[in-house]
C-alpha cells in the first residue's frame, strides 16, 4: 500500500471512530462517554505518529537532516539554507545559518516554489513574469552545491493570484476570480511538459464555500477569494490564511486525481495578518516571514485531521534579516 493510500485509510477510519464516539458519548453512560474520548485521542496520536514518521523518512535521505529553504536576493540570487531544527523550531542550521550562493537570474518571476513541500527532492517551479512555468532540478537540495538540471519550460498562461504544490506534480492555483484549481504534471521527476486531463485544470474550489467554526459550531462564507496565502503540507492538506489574518486548515480528499471532494474546512488560528511569506516545510511544519523580516517557526500536529494542535502552542524565533524577494 502506497503512503497516500495508507494515510486515506488511516483518516477513513478516524471517521468511524468519531462517528462510533458521537454515539456512545451521548447516551448519558459515562463510561462510554470516556472510552469514545480516549478511542478519538488515541486515533488522533496514531494518525500524528503515521505522517510524522513519512515525514522523517522523507528527510532521511537528504545528507544534511534538515529542511532545505530558499530565498531569492534582490538582484536575483538565489541562496540556499538548511534548517536542521526543522521538528522542534530549534535554532539549527547547516553552514552556521549562513546562506549559500547556489543560482543567479532569478529575478522577473511571479511565484517560486519546492516541488516537494519537505523539499526532499530537489524539484523547483517557478512562474515567471509573462506566466510560463518553468521546472528545475537542484542535485545540491541537500549540501548547498551548485548542481542543478537546466530549467525546462513545462506550462503559459500561469498569470494568477498564487500557485503552489502538493507534492508529487500536484499544483493548486489560486485564480483572479477567486476559484481554486488543481492540474497534475505528470513527468515530475524528469520535467517534461506531460500533464494529466491533457493539461486542463480542474476546478477543485470556489470563490465562496462553507467553514465550521469549531469553537461556536457554527457554519460561515469563508471561499477561496478571502485568500490572502495558501501553502500545502502534502498529500492533500492545503492551508490558507484570509485577508483577516485567520488561518484554515482543509484537506483535498481528491488531491490524487483532481476530484472537487474535500473534509470540512476548519479555523485553526488568528494574528497571522502580518506575514509577508508563508510556506510548508512539509506535514505540519510550517515557515512564516513576519514584517520584521523575521523567520518563525510553527509545528502543526494537527495537519491530517485538522485539529487545533500545535508544537509548543506558540511560533519560535529561527532567524532575522529574511527579507528577500522570495522565501520558500
Amino acid at each position: 500500500m502506497g503512503k497516500a493510500n495508507m494515510i486515506d485509510a488511516i483518516l477513513n477510519g478516524h471517521k468511524k471512530i468519531r462517528s462510533w464516539a458521537a454515539h456512545n458519548g451521548s447516551n448519558g453512560n459515562s463510561m462510554k462517554s470516556l472510552k469514545a474520548r480516549t478511542a478519538i485521542k488515541t486515533f488522533g496520536f496514531l494518525i500524528m505518529m503515521t505522517f510524522g514518521a513519512f515525514h522523517l523518512q522523507a528527510q532521511q535521505s537528504l545528507t544534511i537532516a534538515g529542511t532545505p529553504i530558499y530565498g531569492v536576493k534582490e538582484n536575483g540570487d538565489l541562496m540556499w539554507f538548511s534548517h536542521i531544527g526543522f521538528q522542534t523550531g530549534d535554532f539549527k542550521w547547516a553552514n552556521n545559518a549562513t546562506g549559500k550562493r547556489v543560482g543567479t537570474g532569478w529575478t522577473q518571476s511571479l511565484s517560486i516554489f519546492k516541488g516537494d513541500p519537505a523539499g526532499k527532492d530537489g524539484v523547483i517551479y517557478r512562474v515567471s513574469s509573462n506566466g510560463d512555468l518553468y521546472w528545475y532540478k537542484h542535485y545540491g537540495y541537500a549540501s548547498g552545491a551548485f548542481n542543478w538540471e537546466n530549467g525546462k519550460k513545462i506550462g503559459n498562461g500561469w498569470q494568477s493570484r498564487q500557485v503552489i504544490s502538493g507534492g508529487g506534480g500536484i499544483l493548486y492555483s489560486l485564480q483572479k476570480d477567486g476559484t481554486l484549481v488543481w492540474q497534475k504534471h505528470e513527468d515530475y521527476h524528469g520535467g517534461s511538459a506531460a500533464w494529466a486531463n491533457q493539461g486542463a485544470a480542474k476546478k477543485v474550489g470556489q470563490a465562496v464555500d462553507n467553514v465550521l467554526d469549531p469553537v461556536t459550531g457554527r457554519i460561515t462564507n469563508v471561499g477561496w477569494n478571502d485568500a490572502r496565502f495558501i501553502f500545502s503540507g502534502g498529500y492533500g492538506t492545503v492551508y490558507m490564511i484570509d485577508n483577516k489574518g485567520d488561518l484554515y486548515w482543509n484537506r483535498h480528499l481528491g488531491y490524487q486525481d483532481g476530484t472537487d471532494r474535500w473534509d470540512t474546512r476548519k479555523k485553526i488560528g488568528n494574528g497571522w495578518q502580518s506575514m509577508r511569506e508563508v510556506f510548508s516545510g512539509g506535514g505540519g511544519t510550517i515557515y512564516a516571514v513576519n514584517s520584521e523580516g523575521k523567520l518563525l517557526w510553527y509545528g502543526h500536529t494537527g495537519v491530517l485531521n485538522g485539529a487545533n494542535f500545535w508544537i509548543k502552542n506558540r511560533s519560535s524565533e529561527i532567524g532575522s534579516g529574511w527579507n528577500l524577494d522570495f522565501v520558500f
